[in-house]
């Protein structure tokens, strides 16, 4: 039997500036119902007032009226004001338009789990502190 031949295929090259700005804009539009949703669930008065706008300017921008646009500042404070449902959904749709998996959400630690993570970071940032604490605890 023949072995099969090896081709050595030259490397693709990147997409253009242009093909890439068609790929942003085309992941924008897949990322501003959620922003949307995300403002609606959060309240539209409330994120208005947290960003610093009107909420009429804030509608316009959703909507991109009259040269009236989202600013990328405002996912930031979204993502901050916004529920723990709510950011996961923007972050995972964030990931899943780069190429990454949705992320993980974080573990609630168990109220003794804490405790003991407490502890740990006490003893190598402060070894001395937690026998202090102890102490305390002993006259309180």
């Amino acid at each position: 039997m023949k072995p099969q031949a090896e081709f050595d295929f030259p490397p693709q090259p990147e997409p253009s500036v242009e093909v890439r700005a068609v790929q942003g804009q085309e992941a924008w539009d897949k990322l501003l119902p959620i922003l949307k949703s995300a403002i609606d669930r959060t309240g539209p008065k409330l994120v208005a007032d947290l960003l610093g706008v009107g909420e009429s300017f804030l509608s316009d921008a959703l909507v991109e009226r009259t040269r009236k646009y989202v600013r990328a500042e405002w996912l930031v404070v979204l993502l901050f004001i916004a529920p723990p449902a709510v950011r996961h959904e923007i972050v995972g749709e964030i990931n899943k338009l780069a190429g990454y998996a949705a992320p993980d959400k974080r573990k609630k630690l168990t109220p003794e789990a804490e405790l003991a993570a407490r502890k740990k970071i006490m003893k190598r940032i402060a070894p001395g502190l937690e026998e202090m604490v102890e102490r305390e605890l002993q006259d309180a």
